[in-house]
């Protein structure tokens, strides 16, 4: 992938979610850089800063609920989208949806089924428009209760027929896409973002930027701070990258 308006799917920070311009997504083109934060125990996850704001993976399915506002809710907290289900059939111990052109089931207790009018919200769903966003993905093999990270991939929402959940890592439960195309999760590490935007250049080990977007840097005592064009967010440069980036220091 190189540059371009392309959107990507991603949750606002907590303080931002009110005042980003836009919701639960970001323009590629718009990245300062990414690094890492450490929301819950001892794992890091990407951060994403474009202009003044911060985007990172959604990390519950509480934030795919909120990112996808049109995926119906069904059993265990998990999303479905009902624009990729072809029909409901019933079986011995309630209902299942069939997905469209895929060997994908959702099965669902007759208690579940009693709750909506499935059959009204698949014909509703008919008319949902086309979702622009992409994910940055990584493929996840399911065995049991473990699970196995594969390749990097940008994948679009449109193909997401179902969100539910996985373990990763031990004791870390994350959001799982479930596609025609396999099962993916969110990437969760810096390296996974370094192979899905190439383009961004690390000048740290613990930063990827968007050298496109940036504005200055100021040799300090013991930092080089970089500095981004319509943004008052920072990052750091090591030294031994000063002298091929002349044209940044003032």
């Amino acid at each position: 992938m190189t540059s371009g308006r392309i959107k990507i799917f991603g949750a606002p920070a907590a303080q931002d979610r009110a005042d980003a311009p836009n919701s639960f997504f970001y323009y590629y083109d718009e990245i300062c850089f990414i690094d890492t934060v450490k929301p819950k125990g001892n794992y890091q996850v990407p951060c994403i800063y474009v202009g003044d704001y911060t985007f990172g993976p959604s990390l519950t399915l509480a934030n795919c609920q909120a990112g996808f506002p049109h995926f119906q809710p069904f059993i265990n907290g998990g999303l479905l989208n009902l624009k990729l289900v072809d029909r409901f059939e019933q079986t011995s111990v309630g209902f299942r949806g069939i997905f469209k052109g895929t060997e994908n089931i959702v099965e669902m207790s007759n208690y579940k089924w009693n709750e909506e009018d499935w059959n009204g919200l698949l014909e509703k769903a008919k008319d949902q428009k086309d979702d622009d966003r992409l994910i940055a993905g990584v493929r996840i093999e399911t065995e049991g209760k473990k699970s196995r990270e594969g390749e990097t991939k940008l994948f679009s929402c449109n193909d997401i027929e179902m969100i539910t959940t996985c373990t990763p890592k031990a004791n870390y439960k994350v959001p799982m896409y479930v596609t025609k195309h396999g099962n993916f999760i969110e990437a969760l590490t810096l390296q996974a973002y370094k192979l899905l935007f190439p383009d961004l250049f690390p000048l740290l080990n613990s930063n990827l930027v968007n050298m496109d977007r940036v504005d200055r840097a100021v040799d300090k005592r013991f930092d080089i701070e970089v500095y981004f064009k319509g943004a008052t967010v920072k990052t750091s440069m090591a030294n031994k990258y000063k002298k091929h980036l002349k044209h940044l220091f003032t």
